[in-house]
């Protein structure tokens, strides 16, 4: 599940990204933070519950014979809860950066 997460959140940085994708991994506290930020146009945050839910298209302009059917973000969704995982999404001045939280649950 850990690898359809990131593949997901990988292939969506990319397809809305203007011309740059990074990846941060980083240690805070009792937890490990995986980043992946790109700098497309972002989600705005009303949207972003939408976003998560099954079979969601937010670009209009799109349609399944252009690429996806909506359920991206919905399984990335899924498989976090799944797997204890907090799922966030910021906008930025650079684009969009989508953080998952790993949290340590050994030493709590």
């Amino acid at each position: 599940m850990l690898t359809l997460i990131i593949d997901n959140l990988l292939n969506n940085a990319e397809q809305y990204a203007t011309s740059q994708v990074s990846v941060r991994v980083h240690q805070k506290l009792q937890q490990t933070i995986l980043e992946i930020q790109d700098d497309g146009p972002g989600i705005p945050e009303e949207q972003q519950p939408q976003a998560l839910l099954p079979f969601s298209r937010l670009d209009h302009s799109r349609d399944r014979r252009s690429g996806g059917i909506g359920l991206g973000l919905a399984l990335v969704n899924t498989a976090c809860q799944r797997l204890n995982i907090q799922l966030e999404m910021i906008n930025t001045s650079n684009g969009l950066c989508v953080t998952l939280r790993f949290i340590d649950t050994a030493n709590r």
